[in-house]
């Protein structure tokens, strides 16, 4: 039936659903357990009860009914009391199994009973989790692995080579080898003994020698006589690009004609000050890092 469908839905989203004229389902959060004698995991889960007073509308059920079949909310309620009505005959002629949910029926002194499917989770959280049986786990004594004996490294001293038990011709040979080693080792002190006083003669005279070279002096007896070339003014028959027109002092005092931050400002005010007949240049930047132009600069403050 669609109305059980609509409770279902409703259990995953809130703890209590009430059906009018008929009862309330109730949800409490039971968390995981494990059953030590069967070895069960169980995950954490919603649990179900049912209460028969708790039948008054709070709507829940109804609105939730009108949108998902798009009906009006009278129809809605119509609907249910309709199903409620169903369900009460068929508790009172055997049973009621509500799919997801549980069964209800009467007992001798006609009490109504609920049974809950535990088997269902209505919790969020634990969605698609199942209950898990694990074989259980025997206890194995710990065997301690067997101590590994060190190996011991033995070093042996090398044997001595006993000449005596060797065959006599490698006596001979050793006695010849040692002969010429000694014979070698004679030869080079007897050339280092004659080489020597050569060395130290030569250094000697390199020594003897240096202060003499340092001290010599050479002596020009007739020097060259000093060239003198006068030349005339009057020998220039083209006359040379010199300007020889005494250096003028630098010219400290100007007439400031304005103060520009852009070159090309500075630029165009020189062009106009030249065209009136103005000497205008740049002098420079002043405190305010501006560009400053003249009107003309002067030697002296009297002049300018």
């Amino acid at each position: 039936m669609m109305i059980v469908k609509n409770i279902t839905d409703l259990l995953y989203r809130y703890d209590c659903v009430i059906i009018p004229n008929f009862g309330g389902f109730i949800c409490s959060e039971d968390s995981a357990a494990l059953d030590k004698n069967t070895h069960t995991f169980t995950p954490p889960t919603k649990r179900i009860s049912f209460n028969k007073n708790l039948n008054k509308n709070d709507d829940l059920l109804a609105n939730y009914i009108a949108k998902q079949e798009n009906i009006f909310y009278e129809d809605a309620i119509l609907k249910s009391e309709k199903i409620v009505e169903e369900w009460k005959q068929s508790i009172e002629i055997h049973s009621l199994e509500l799919k997801e949910i549980g069964t209800f029926h009467l007992d001798q002194n006609d009490n109504l009973i609920f049974e809950a499917y535990n088997d269902i989770h209505y919790l969020r959280a634990s969605f698609g989790f199942t209950t898990i049986t694990s074989a259980p786990i025997e206890k194995q004594e710990l065997i301690e692995p067997e101590k590994e004996i060190p190996l011991e490294v033995v070093l042996e001293k090398p044997k001595e080579v006993a000449i005596k038990n060797s065959p006599s011709y490698l006596k001979y040979a050793a006695i010849i080898i040692l002969a010429i080693s000694l014979y070698g080792a004679g030869d080079y002190i007897y050339q280092q003994n004659l080489q020597e006083p050569e060395f130290a003669n030569a250094t000697e005279i390199l020594v003897n020698k240096e202060p003499k070279i340092q001290e010599t002096t050479i002596i020009v007896e007739n020097p060259l006589p000093a060239i003198t070339l006068n030349i005339g003014l009057t020998a220039i028959k083209k006359p040379l690009n010199i300007d020889l027109a005494p250096i003028e002092k630098s010219l400290n005092y100007h007439i400031v004609a304005g103060s520009f931050k852009e070159i090309k400002n500075a630029d165009k005010k020189i062009a106009e000050l030249k065209s009136k007949g103005f000497s205008a240049t740049i002098i420079g930047k002043n405190k305010w890092n501006l560009i400053q132009v003249a009107f003309a600069s002067f030697h002296t403050k009297e002049e300018a």
